[in-house]
């Protein structure tokens, strides 16, 4: 995510205050402004406001790195990927960037999902290979890596081998935990797809996709994150058709789902009150 910064001026010596708060904005601070970035504190003079509520002084303001995620100045970072991408130190403290706790995160996302379930969202092919790559190679393949460019958090693929499949799993490194744990269930639920959809059945592509969020979604739920809950009820990625695999699964239950997509004939979801592309953008 790129957030803009937000250049405020305070001249101490003749008094003069940063612009009036608008409605809906954070209350102004209370005691002496500190750098975000290296806990310099009283700011006087120039400073920047990050994202509305991270003052920063005007020397930090000038560090050529900035986090991958917030887009922070970072000042001496302490973690890294390989691809050169830096992280805040709040961020660095939640970020995923080692191959074993990405394992890790699939394997408890699996597990709560087949938790959740009662057993039904589970493989027949136990094996799953989990890469974490550090490059969006999806992106530099396609020539594209502005800020409109729609980056992936994960892919993943399913080979038919004899009786069974060989599913594997890409994860992109230097997410939040949070994040790369919605992002397994969504690529454990492309795999189940796989597995449970009849071979001549072709979904609607964004309906697949909604399937898919709609597995990270019963997550995040379990678990009571509220961040994810939203952040996927607005991704924009299905073109708003998340919004009508939840009010599927809310009218007919996780079950429903399951008995649709395994014998089920529609390449779509069945009509529901909520219009398509009707998401926000964020």
């Amino acid at each position: 995510m790129k957030l803009p910064l937000l250049l405020a001026s305070l001249l101490a010596s003749t008094g003069l205050s940063v612009a009036a708060q608008t409605k809906g904005s954070p209350a102004p601070p209370s005691g002496p402004l500190t750098c975000v970035v290296c806990a310099k504190t009283p700011l006087v003079g120039k400073y920047f406001v990050h994202n509305q509520t991270n003052h920063i002084c005007a020397e930090c303001e000038q560090l050529p790195t900035r986090c991958a995620l917030c887009r922070l100045p970072v000042k001496d970072p302490t973690t890294k990927t390989t691809d050169g991408r830096s992280f805040c130190p709040a961020d660095a403290a939640n970020v995923v960037v080692a191959q074993d706790e990405a394992t890790k995160l699939f394997a408890q996302a699996r597990s709560e999902l087949s938790t959740l379930s009662d057993g039904s969202i589970s493989l027949r092919s136990a094996a799953v290979a989990v890469q974490l790559v550090d490059v969006d190679y999806w992106n530099a393949k396609a020539g594209g890596d502005g800020a409109t460019t729609m980056h992936r958090l994960g892919f993943s693929i399913s080979r038919p081998i004899g009786g069974g499949f060989a599913h594997n799993v890409i994860l992109m490194s230097g997410q939040l935990r949070t994040t790369t744990l919605s992002t397994c269930a969504h690529e454990f639920a492309h795999l189940w797809l796989n597995e449970n959809l009849k071979p001549e059945r072709k979904l609607d592509p964004d309906t697949r996709e909604a399937l898919c969020e709609l597995f990270a979604f019963k997550l995040a739920a379990r678990r009571g994150d509220t961040n994810e809950i939203a952040r996927i009820k607005v991704n924009p990625y299905t073109k708003g058709v998340v919004l009508s695999a939840l009010e599927f699964e809310a009218r007919e239950g996780l079950p429903g789902v399951i008995s649709w997509v395994r014998n089920g004939t529609e390449v779509v979801l069945p009509a529901t009150g909520v219009a398509r592309n009707a998401t926000a953008r964020p």
